[in-house]
C-alpha cells in the first residue's frame, strides 16, 4: 500500500483559511468581533497609459467605518482581503476604449510597488488583469506575523495585494476596484 505524503502544516494560530466575507459580525467569541471594511476606486490610467496600484493590509484605516471601531477597541488584525475589479461595460466594452492587460498578485510583504507587469509576473500567485474582463483576487493572512493583533492607533502593513496594467489609452476611467478587508478587532476600551 503507497504511503500518502505528508503536508506541512502550521499550527492553527499561524495562518488564517476562513472566508474572506462574513455576512455579520462574528459573535461566536464576546472577547473579539470580526467585521468586514470596504472601500472603492475607479481605476484610470495615467498619462503614461499605466494602470497600477499596491493595496496594503494598513489601508484598512481608510476605509469609511474605520475611525468608529479604532475608537472602540485597542487592537486588530486583518485576516483576509479581497480585491474586485469589474469594467464600466458589463461585459460589452466600449470600442472606442483601447483595452489593455497586465497582472494582479498578492503579497505577503510590507510592501511592494511593481514598476511594470513583468514584476508581478515574478510572483507565484499572479493572475491576469485585462481591463475588459471582471476579476476577484484573495489575500489571507499566513504566518505568526501576519496573525499578530496591531495596535489600531498605528495600522502596519503585512502584505497586500498589487496590480499593474500597460497599454492602456491615457487619462481614461476603465472600471472600479471594491476592496473588502475581513478585521478582527479585541480589547474594547
Amino acid at each position: 500500500m503507497a504511503k500518502k505524503r505528508m503536508r506541512n502544516r502550521l499550527p492553527k494560530d499561524t495562518h488564517y483559511n476562513g472566508p474572506v466575507r462574513l455576512p455579520t459580525a462574528d459573535g461566536l467569541n464576546p472577547k473579539t468581533i470580526k467585521v468586514n471594511l470596504t472601500q472603492s476606486v475607479f481605476v484610470t490610467a495615467n498619462g503614461s497609459g499605466i494602470i497600477n496600484n499596491s493595496w496594503f493590509t494598513s489601508d484598512v484605516a481608510s476605509t469609511t467605518d474605520w475611525t468608529q471601531f479604532q475608537q472602540v477597541y485597542a487592537e486588530y488584525r486583518v485576516l483576509a482581503m479581497e480585491v474586485r475589479y469589474f469594467n464600466h461595460y458589463n461585459g460589452a466594452f466600449d470600442s472606442g476604449l483601447s483595452q489593455a492587460s497586465g497582472a494582479v498578485a498578492p503579497f505577503h510583504t510590507p510592501s511592494w510597488n511593481p514598476t511594470s507587469p513583468d514584476a508581478v509576473f515574478q510572483s507565484n500567485a499572479w493572475k491576469p488583469f485585462y481591463t475588459s474582463k471582471p476579476f476577484t483576487v484573495h489575500w489571507k493572512a499566513y504566518g505568526t506575523e501576519e496573525m499578530q493583533f496591531e495596535q489600531t492607533s498605528s495600522p502596519l502593513s503585512h502584505g497586500g495585494i498589487t496590480y499593474y496594467v500597460d497599454g492602456a489609452q491615457a487619462g481614461s476611467s476603465y472600471g472600479r476596484i471594491v476592496v473588502t478587508f475581513l478585521v478582527e478587532f479585541k480589547d474594547r476600551r
